[in-house]
């Protein structure tokens, strides 16, 4: 056996591939669901009330249903074109099923089963009459989104990717379609969605805690500031990891004018993102300064982070863009 026949053999398959993403997913929805518990019930003050348990089921199960349903369809085309896996020769489906958007085939189905599984929960909780604690929400969120995730990735990942790596060996060579165009329905409009939807129900959560805390009847501004810069950077950065895979990957598809865009360097990427988490602070404040207030009711900051949640994704989303496609298209030309 040669080198090369046994560096092959080591490169797992798609099967293999399906199987420790499952795994590895169940690991990654324990750590963020116990995350959420922790901001949810432990650093917002005390929550006893069915309606946070409900607000928390309500929140969590629709969203990580969809987003961990997603990323790896992203993470492992990138995976396949830097030669991390391989389709075995018992894998390859002769034709394959025509490659579609990743977001025409995967989200309706996520939203099907995310919202289905969390309006099916909420009605067990609310007709049975049972409170359940804090740690048993928590629970019961996990096993669900597992059950979902689980479910999903399953049946599309494999699906995706078999039609995914014909295409890429069948390039249609089209032109790339207009840059503003890719950025908003590829990247900004489907994450706008899920990033207000998320951060909207963290906001109602924390916004309302602010409130109490400082024993008035709006958030005050010295804690709608800092959150509007916290999230902004934050979710930039996200955005810029999502849009750098999910670019990489439609540049060998031709969907994008790569050999337009100009590199970035990481450093400067940052500055940027700082750069205009800065200015989004600095407006927010003279917004309420010109309106001489002190603050805003829960519903009017929740409206202001939703803006935020806009700029900050088109923000990231146009740095990962920028940042995957360059570095992909070079990486073709070696």
């Amino acid at each position: 056996m040669t080198q090369d026949e046994k560096q092959s053999k080591e490169i797992p398959g798609l099967k293999q591939l399906v199987g420790k993403e499952l795994v590895g997913n169940a690991i990654i929805m324990t750590i963020l669901v116990f995350g959420g518990w922790g901001l949810t019930f432990k650093l917002w003050g005390d929550a006893t009330g069915i309606g946070t348990y409900l607000g928390f089921i309500a929140c969590m199960i629709p969203f990580f249903t969809v987003i961990q349903a997603y990323i790896p369809i992203i993470n492992k085309r990138v995976e396949f074109l830097h030669g991390k896996w391989e389709l075995k020769d018992d894998e390859i489906e002769s034709p394959a099923e025509p490659l579609v958007n990743t977001w025409s085939l995967l989200l309706p189905r996520a939203l099907i089963y995310g919202f289905g599984a969390m309006l099916l929960v909420l009605a067990v909780i609310k007709l049975s009459g049972w409170q359940p604690t804090p740690i048993l929400t928590t629970v019961i969120v996990l096993i669900v989104n597992i059950i979902t995730t689980t479910a999903l990735i399953k049946r599309y990942l494999p699906r995706d990717l078999l039609s995914y790596t014909a295409a890429v060996k069948n390039p249609l060579n089209q032109k790339g379609r207009p840059l503003a165009g890719y950025l908003m329905v590829e990247h900004a409009i489907p994450f706008i969605m899920l990033q207000g939807y998320i951060n909207g129900c963290v906001a109602n959560r924390a916004f309302h805690f602010e409130a109490l805390k400082a024993a008035k009847s709006y958030v005050p501004s010295e804690a709608l500031l800092p959150d509007a810069f916290i999230v902004f950077v934050l979710l930039a950065l996200f955005q810029w990891m999502f849009s750098n895979a999910i670019a990489r990957g439609d540049v060998h598809l031709g969907r994008i004018p790569a050999d337009k865009l100009k590199n970035i360097s990481g450093l400067k990427a940052l500055g940027y993102i700082f750069g205009a988490g800065i200015i989004v602070a600095v407006v927010y404040g003279i917004i309420l300064y010109i309106g001489d207030v002190p603050g805003l009711s829960v519903g009017m900051a929740i409206l202001f982070k939703q803006s935020i949640i806009i700029l900050s994704v088109i923000c990231g989303a146009w740095i990962g863009i920028r940042w995957g496609g360059s570095r992909e298209y070079l990486k073709m030309q070696e």
